[in-house]
């Protein structure tokens, strides 16, 4: 060890504060990249593993091949493995319940083929020779084939042909105008009879339009001259596929395993990973700027502090290079406690995270094999967070090492560029002298004098309030785009009424379900899906161009003077109407028994702009407007539903009931957030009496009584419902659904996106805190001399605590004055990202400035006692003559 690196390791020992603290950023800086990148790599493998389990691990497919082809393919040095299945032949099912898919294919699999395609086995086994099959569930369930394991079956196998040309398993059947009659042939070869030896599920390389059901046997022993394979194949470099299948596919159809390679990174289209590796990106930048902001400064502090070190060590000879290198020595030091604990650090962090929530997950990638995501750590992924965070502390250390290099040696032993006395030092302090006294004055020539050190701190300040309210603005935007395109209602379980025992049943289930103690809320309501006119002048211009342009509200119809919107009236018990309104704060405002309000929001997917957006439907409640109800009982009972034509449709008007309903206000929630999983629905919400008023009987009219439930406990209170009701003897017109069910991989997805969103906010706080704490309490421990002075010549503790609390000020507002509004500008930048895919509002986040303000004066004046704390323990005369820290 060379005298450089002893001073340097002394330097650390001697200021353990200092160390300690970059160290912990450091630490943090590199926990967080490991975690994302982790993270990454978790989620590509998890993804890969869920593709495998449901497709197999095949890279490429190359059909119509002959046995010589298969050959050449097996014999490359650039493919891993490849096996086949032999293309037996076709045969017409005896009741095809699709026109489209009239046909049984039976392939013959080689063994080999087992482990590249999954085929997962309902009942029995698979076969082993060519002699046994096994079918598809598909054809049983559906009633194809009137077989079960152990019977034979007889098939007149056949090859497909159209125009002279054979189809092959990936091609679709052919059908005529009718869509209903084959217009391609099938050429029989033979009959086969097998004994079935099992039941599967559907194989994986059969698509949703294939021609034909697929069944498996074995590859026949002695396969004919004319007969046809279709060989799989996994390479030793996934790269390699692309030029490995235009080489041999020559005039055969080949195709590639898409969904695996992109995952695998190697996809010419690949929108997946570009999405997760830019997002990864966008964190690395965020954690890097925290990082360097904390790593740079504890380095220019420290070469701040050791300017008459250098000095000397330079005016007995030291090179600028050797006093460059001690200070990236000092940077080396740190990084090699800091980035393998940080490692370690963000891999445990990321492994903990994903036990905890790995199942919730399952939305990205459904698989009974792979329903959870892992911890999955890749060499890559670590060395990729080291490498960056080495490069981190590297950026962060070099230009103080470039300014300690630089220094002329009686400048640095006089620290004359450190501190300078210009003659606007002495004019200033004037205000804060009025304001303050001796100690605010001299607070102020402080700042004038070492300007260096303190726009240190200030840029600590606003470096740490500007990535706190950044993170908080990219993570409420994440989640408000997630929840804008997947809103979740807020009940559990939806009871539907049947027509035929309605009366029955809503005369004492309701009552019972009051009676559940697992029941926290309940909602009754009867809807009415009916044309709703509205006046044409109230129809917002953007949603008249959505509704005709691009034609999402395909039945509106334009009359004289009223617009003809399909919409939906909602009914609520009168008590349940007055909490709804009192909810939105229209108590008061709103009639609650002669005025209906208006769900005026609807979000919907814009083609041409790629992006979702959000409609208001109506300018303003004003008026009213005319539901137009259908009495479909009256109708049935008259007979006149046996004519056809302009009689039947005359007859149906004259059945129809339009009813004026008034307005009383625009609103975008429905009660209990009904209808949100659709997007938003356009219509009323009306209490019972006023329904009642208007029509009478509303179940001659289609309106049916259901009940929304609010439960923790979904599961138990849907199924003793359901016992309940069935107990009564009631089967029909009556159904229970547990809506939560339906939701999870929504709420699974919000509940991901909290944790990492707010995780993320919680570490970048972490660093911004320690960036904030190292900058100040070692800005304060270096003017322990100047401390000592004063209280040597007079200044009480009184004094000097003024003055302490007077800088603390002067630090918050000047970075605040700073950091506030270029936060709002980032925030602004992060909203036009999103606002770029979907429709929503710009917000400022102000519970996160008011945050961001509280903590940084919370953090500058803890800081300040800590540092303190730490000088009221020292002896006055040492400070004196003490030259650093």
């Amino acid at each position: 060890m060379n005298v450089f690196t002893r001073v340097t390791v002394q330097s650390l020992k001697k200021n353990k504060t200092r160390t300690v603290v970059t160290i912990v950023g450091i630490l943090l800086a590199t926990a967080m990249l490991t975690a994302v990148t982790t993270f990454v790599s978790s989620l590509q493998h998890f993804m890969i593993r869920a593709v495998v389990a449901e497709s197999g691990r095949w890279h490429g497919v190359i059909y119509g091949v002959s046995q010589e082809e298969i050959g050449e393919i097996y014999q490359s040095e650039q493919v891993k493995t490849a096996a086949s299945y032999q293309e037996v032949g076709y045969a017409l099912l005896p009741k095809a319940v699709r026109p489209d898919r009239p046909y049984i294919f039976v392939a013959g699999m080689e063994k080999e083929l087992y482990d590249l395609l999954p085929v997962n086995l309902v009942e029995g086994r698979l076969p082993q020779n060519s002699k046994e099959i096994a079918i598809p569930r598909m054809l049983v369930g559906q009633r194809h084939l009137s077989v079960k394991v152990g019977d034979t079956l007889t098939l007149n196998l056949g090859k497909r042909y159209f125009e002279g040309m054979e189809r092959r398993m990936p091609d679709s059947a052919v059908l005529k105008e009718d869509e209903t009659t084959l217009a391609e042939e099938l050429v029989p070869k033979g009959e086969r009879t097998y004994t079935v030896v099992g039941i599967i599920e559907q194989v994986g390389f059969e698509g949703y339009h294939s021609a034909g059901y697929t069944a498996l046997t074995a590859i026949e022993e002695a396969s004919g001259a004319d007969s046809s394979f279709t060989c799989y194949f996994e390479m030793k470099k996934a790269s390699e596929i692309y030029g490995f299948i235009s080489e041999v596919q020559g005039s055969h159809v080949g195709d590639t395993h898409s969904t695996l390679l992109r995952y695998l990174g190697v996809s010419g289209n690949r929108p997946f990973m570009e999405m997760l590796y830019g997002l990864a990106i966008i964190l690395i930048l965020l954690i890097m700027t925290g990082g360097i902001s904390l790593v740079y400064n504890s380095f220019a502090i420290s070469v701040s502090d050791r300017t008459r070190q250098f000095g000397l060590l330079s005016s007995v000879g030291a090179t600028p290079r050797q006093m460059r290198g001690m200070v990236l020595k000092e940077a080396g030091l740190v990084s090699l406690f800091g980035i393998p604990l940080g490692v370690l650090s963000g891999i445990v962090g990321i492994g903990v995270t994903l036990k905890l929530i790995g199942r919730s997950f399952g939305y990205l990638y459904y698989s009974e094999s792979a329903n959870s995501l892992e911890l999955h750590v890749s060499i890559l992924a670590v060395v990729v967070a080291a490498f960056t965070a080495g490069l981190t502390v590297l950026i962060s250390a070099w230009i103080p090492a470039k300014r300690a290099s630089r220094m002329a040696p009686m400048d640095a032993i006089r620290q004359a560029k450190d501190i300078r006395v210009p003659k606007k030092v002495r004019r200033s302090g004037k205000y804060a002298y009025r304001l303050l006294g001796l100690p605010g004055m001299i607070a102020q020539k402080h700042f004038t004098r070492s300007k260096r050190q303190y726009r240190a701190t200030i840029f600590s300040l606003f470096i740490s309030i500007v990535l706190f309210i950044s993170a908080s603005s990219f993570s409420a935007y994440v989640r408000k785009s997630v929840w804008d395109v997947d809103e979740l209602p807020d009940y559990d379980v939806v009871v539907y009424m049947g027509s035929e025992r309605e009366t029955e049943l809503m005369s004492w289930l309701p009552e019972r379900v009051s009676q559940m103690g697992n029941v926290e809320e309940k909602l009754e309501t009867m809807e009415f899906y009916v044309p709703i006119r509205v006046d044409a002048d109230q129809i917002n211009e953007e949603y008249r161009e959505l509704m005709f342009e691009e034609a999402v509200e395909t039945d509106t119809l334009e009359g004289e003077g009223y617009t003809e919107l399909q919409g939906i009236l909602v009914v609520l018990r009168d008590q349940d109407y007055e909490a709804y309104l009192a909810e939105l704060g229209l108590s008061g405002i709103v009639d609650a028994r002669k005025q209906a309000v208006v769900l005026n929001q609807t979000r919907a997917f814009i083609t041409k702009e790629q992006r979702y957006r959000i409609y208001d439907i109506l300018k303003e409640a004003k008026g009213t407007a005319q539901a137009v109800f259908e009495d479909y009982v009256g109708f049935a009972e008259s007979g006149l539903d046996k004519l056809e034509g302009e009689a039947y449709e005359e007859a149906y008007r004259s059945f129809q009931k339009p009813v004026e309903v008034s307005l009383g206000a625009l609103v975008t929630k429905a009660p209990m957030g009904l209808f949100t999983n659709y997007g938003g629905r356009f219509g009323l919400v009306a209490p019972e009496s006023l329904v009642l008023d208007l029509m009478g009987n509303p179940e001659n009219y289609g309106g049916r009584w259901q009940m929304y439930l609010k439960s923790q406990e979904h599961q138990a209170v849907a199924q003793e419902i359901e016992n309940l009701v069935l107990m009564e003897g009631i089967e029909n017109g009556f159904f229970v659904m547990d809506a939560t069910e339906g939701v999870q991989a929504q709420r699974s997805m919000l509940f991901t996106v909290d944790v990492f969103t707010y995780g993320f906010i919680a570490l970048i706080s972490l660093i911004a805190a320690a960036n904030v704490f190292n900058s100040i309490s070692t800005g304060f421990l270096l003017r322990r001399r100047e401390f000592a002075v004063l209280s040597s010549v007079g200044m009480d503790a009184r004094g000097m605590g003024q003055m302490l609390r007077f800088e603390c000020v002067l630090y918050g507002c000047k970075s605040l004055l700073y950091g506030i509004p270029v936060s709002i500008l980032v925030t602004y930048g992060i909203y036009r990202v999103v606002v770029s895919s979907m429709d929503t509002r710009f917000f400022i986040p102000v519970t996160s400035i008011l945050i961001a303000i509280c903590s940084v004066f919370a953090v500058v004046f803890a800081t300040m006692l800590y540092a303190k704390g730490k000088l009221q323990k020292e002896n006055l005369i040492d400070s004196i003559r003490r030259e650093s820290v």
